[in-house]
């Protein structure tokens, strides 16, 4: 071997030197720098794996509550169910907050008799209304007669964008071109405003006119 090493011009102390001094370059790069990293990532390993496992859990408790809730709300339904409307609007008002309850008005007649039950009930009660820009003469008149008589202070929620800012970036006419872009716009998005906060919403809609009424 020595031999060998001679013929090829390798000083085999130099040779020797050099594999020491890589043993001592890997061992530092080991220690301060791969075994940091490979410490931080089995770390970073375990907070995620904990984190799956967090969320999974917290997901199986959301799906628990759900149920419970379901639960709990057909036992009210049930409870209710064949009792006058007053006491399904009585429930409400004792087991939410006036910060977590409001009614939704669209001054029909289903809306004008909840807001009489309502207001005798609770005369503070919050009541809202989304305004289109294009409600009918006759429904603002109702919101006037309402306001007059109950002494009310109905909370309006209506688009962002006025009827000709629409109209200029969607074309005249929208409500016939595009109705659900027009909702979305018009109704929709005042509604989530609206409901935002709230915990429960009363609505004159029957369960005869929406199969989400229907229990």
């Amino acid at each position: 071997m020595s031999e060998l090493i001679a013929k090829l011009g390798i000083d085999w102390k130099i040779l020797i030197a050099q594999l020491i001094n890589f043993g001592l370059v890997v061992l530092v790069l080991w220690r301060f720098a791969y075994k940091p990293i490979i410490a931080m990532l089995e770390q970073r390993t375990a907070k995620i794996e904990g984190g799956v496992k967090n969320a999974e859990r917290v997901e199986q408790e959301l799906k628990d509550i759900m149920v419970r809730r379901e639960e709990e709300l057909k036992k009210v339904s049930d409870g209710l169910e064949g009792k006058d409307p007053v006491e399904a609007v009585r429930w409400a008002v004792d087991n939410f907050s006036r910060e977590e309850i409001s009614l939704a008005c669209s001054f029909g007649a289903e809306d004008v008799a909840l807001v009489d039950m309502l207001v005798k009930i609770n005369p503070k009660a919050r009541i809202f209304y989304l305004d289109t820009d294009l409600l009918f003469k006759e429904s603002i008149e109702v919101k006037d007669r309402l306001i007059e008589r109950y002494g009310i202070s109905p909370e309006r929620y209506g688009a962002k964008t006025t009827l000709e800012e629409m109209a200029k970036e969607f074309g005249e006419g929208l409500w016939k071109k595009e109705p659900d872009r027009c909702c979305n716009i018009r109704k929709m998005l005042p509604l989530a405003e609206a409901l935002s906060g709230l915990r429960c919403w009363i609505t004159g809609i029957r369960r005869d006119q929406a199969p989400t009424r229907a229990n």
